[in-house]
């Protein structure tokens, strides 16, 4: 995880979209973004790679930010250019209060000694590029980056 501001201090999302925090979701959030990115030719393996990291996070939004809240929307803003996809996963939590997760260990899980839980931030943290988490305007942002060539 890393702590920061946007790479782009002129942030413009080419797409912005709100999405109820309610389980099932997450694949509307997916398919919104896909279908805005879909103008790009984005390698399928990468491609693959930002559905799941968009998937968990805004699954993480929805039950840790706002605790499945139908009222607090997990917002989402994509931005696309100079060699770079950002896409920003916005929720109403406190970052000071978002624990750090354990780091998966399947042996531990299976023998009960850790939560089967706690697979989403290993899995976005492996699908992304880079990962910035920060808090501005009220709002916990969890920032998923890859670099890549656009056309």
């Amino acid at each position: 995880m890393v702590t920061g501001r946007s790479l782009d201090p002129q942030w413009k999302p080419s797409c912005d979209l709100e999405i109820p925090s309610q389980p099932g979701n997450e694949l509307a959030a997916v398919r919104a973004i896909t279908q805005s990115l879909q103008p790009y030719q984005i390698n399928e393996r990468k491609l693959e790679q930002m559905k799941t990291a968009i998937a968990e996070a805004t699954m993480n939004a929805m039950e840790h930010g706002n605790h499945y809240q139908v009222a607090d929307p997990v917002r989402l803003q994509l931005q696309v250019g100079s060699g770079q996809v950002i896409i920003r996963v916005m929720d109403h939590g406190d970052i000071n209060s978002i624990p750090l997760p354990d780091f998966p260990d399947i042996d531990a899980k299976l023998a009960g000694k850790q939560s089967a839980r706690g697979w989403g931030m290993f899995l976005i943290r492996h699908m992304v590029d880079e990962m910035r988490e920060y808090a501005e305007g009220g709002y916990h942002i969890t920032e998923l980056i890859w670099y890549c060539d656009l056309v």
